[in-house]
C-alpha cells in the first residue's frame, strides 16, 4: 500500500520501512515534552490499568478469598499495571493524556528550554542551598558595646 503512494520511500530512508518510520515519528513527537509531564501521564496510565485489572478480577469467580490472596493479587495487579505503562506501546492512554496536558503547539525547543529553566529556578532544594551558601559567605559582624558604656556599667 505504501509503495503505491510513495514508491521511492525506501530509497529516501534506506533500511527503514514504513513501520520503522512511524515509530521514529512517534518518538520525535514527544522529544520536547518534559520528563515530569511524561511521568504524570505514565502514572495516570498505570492507575487506569490497575483499575481495569481490578475490575477484570471481579468478573472472574475465585474460590479462595482470604486476605493473603487478596493482598497478593493487589500487588500483582499493581506491578502489572506499572509494567504496562512503562513501555512506549502500553495502552496508549499516556499519549492521549500528554496530548491533552502538553499540546503539540508547546512542543518546541524554546518551550522545552523555558520549562527546564523555570523548573530549576523553582526547585526548593536549590533555593535553600543557595540561601545557606549566601549565609555562610556573609561576613560576621560583631557589635561590641562602646568602652564608655562598659565603664558606666561597672
Amino acid at each position: 500500500m505504501i509503495d503505491k503512494v510513495a514508491p521511492n520511500i525506501h530509497q529516501m530512508n534506506p533500511g527503514k520501512g514504513p513501520k520503522e518510520l512511524g515509530e521514529q515519528h512517534s518518538v520525535d513527537k514527544y522529544k520536547y515534552v518534559p520528563e515530569k509531564y511524561k511521568e504524570v501521564a505514565r502514572n495516570m496510565e498505570a492507575q487506569f490499568a490497575g483499575l481495569m485489572l481490578q475490575e477484570m478480577e471481579k468478573s472472574v469467580g475465585r474460590e479462595n478469598e482470604d486476605s493473603s490472596s487478596d493482598f497478593y493479587q493487589s500487588v500483582m495487579n499493581s506491578e502489572r499495571s506499572k509494567t504496562m505503562s512503562e513501555h512506549d506501546r502500553g495502552l496508549g492512554v499516556s499519549k492521549i493524556i500528554l496530548d491533552q496536558i502538553y499540546p503539540e503547539r508547546m512542543r518546541n525547543p524554546q518551550s522545552y528550554e523555558y520549562f527546564e529553566r523555570m523548573s530549576k529556578a523553582a526547585n526548593p532544594a536549590q533555593q535553600i542551598a543557595k540561601y545557606q551558601a549566601a549565609e555562610e559567605a556573609r561576613p560576621i559582624i560583631k557589635i561590641y558595646a562602646s568602652p564608655a558604656k562598659e565603664a558606666s556599667n561597672e
